[in-house]
């Protein structure tokens, strides 16, 4: 060892996105542990494995739940936390056996609920990877849209394997959400 430190690379991310990573690194310390991703038109999204799984069960739950017995049911941790947004504005907590109506969650009319994890992956996924395979628009609306291309999809896998991550292909999940 010559003993000079040693230098840290400067980032070639954006300020703004390396500051919205900062923020995030508490959240996503995990993430290295286990990813799921599937091909949607036109891009690839990546999530950790729980984020996914809640994620699915969400949208699930979203679509099916004819109760808010059922959604409570189906999403038990997110149902409190809903009912904490009635009782913040107010408003009667629906009963479970009232017909459940995702309009009466905050954003899920507008797509905004429940969380986006395309946008999230800016957060985690390595900057070599983000700098190689993707491109970041904007939505007026959500903010960053990063989209990986399907012409890059295989090498954002690849670089993620070399870095350790460990994927799997799972369609069967629903963590975006297009269409019903």
């Amino acid at each position: 060892m010559s003993g000079k430190p040693t230098q840290k690379t400067p980032s070639k991310l954006p300020e703004w996105l390396q500051a919205s990573r900062k923020r995030a690194k508490k959240r996503h310390s995990k993430t290295k542990s286990k990813l799921l991703y599937y091909r949607t038109s036109p891009a690839v999204v990546l999530a950790p494995a729980e984020d996914a799984l809640l994620i699915d069960r969400i949208f699930r739950a979203l679509k099916e739940s004819k109760t808010w017995g059922d959604f409570r049911g189906a999403v038990p941790e997110e149902h409190e936390r809903i009912m904490q947004t009635f009782d913040e504005i107010d408003e009667p907590r629906p009963a479970d056996s009232d017909a459940f109506d995702k309009n009466r969650i905050g954003g899920a009319d507008e797509g905004d609920y429940p969380r986006w994890l395309r946008q999230e992956m800016l957060e985690w996924l390595p900057e070599a990877a983000i700098i190689e395979c993707l491109e970041i628009g904007s939505s007026m609306v959500s903010g960053p849209c990063p989209e990986v291309r399907p012409d890059k999809a295989e090498r954002l896998i690849e670089l993620l394997r070399r870095a350790g991550y460990k994927l799997e292909h799972r369609p069967d999940l629903k963590f975006e959400g297009y269409g019903d």
